[in-house]
């Protein structure tokens, strides 16, 4: 087992009011920043062909793929936002 802190009881009201100004910007630049690639990632609209079982719907599915591929790297290859806020 292990201790979470070695505080000398409960902290004061000012610590609560400094999460406020610390804490708050970097929230909601990451929010928004999520929030912005949640919605994005369906505007990608698949060409009428790409379940069939051929050449042209798997060229098709490589499209899809690659695509879907470049937004994941870049929604979670961020180190200013995947690693924190300074």
């Amino acid at each position: 087992m292990f201790k979470l802190c070695a505080c000398a009881g409960p902290a004061g009201s000012s610590l609560l009011n400094s999460y406020e100004i610390e804490r708050r910007g970097s929230a909601l630049r990451n929010t928004n920043y999520a929030r912005g690639f949640a919605e994005s990632v369906g505007n990608f609209i698949p060409e009428p062909g790409l379940e069939a079982e051929d050449a042209s719907g798997a060229d098709l599915r490589n499209v899809a793929g690659a695509y879907l591929e470049d937004h994941a790297r870049r929604e979670f290859n961020i180190p200013g936002i995947t690693f924190g806020a300074r």
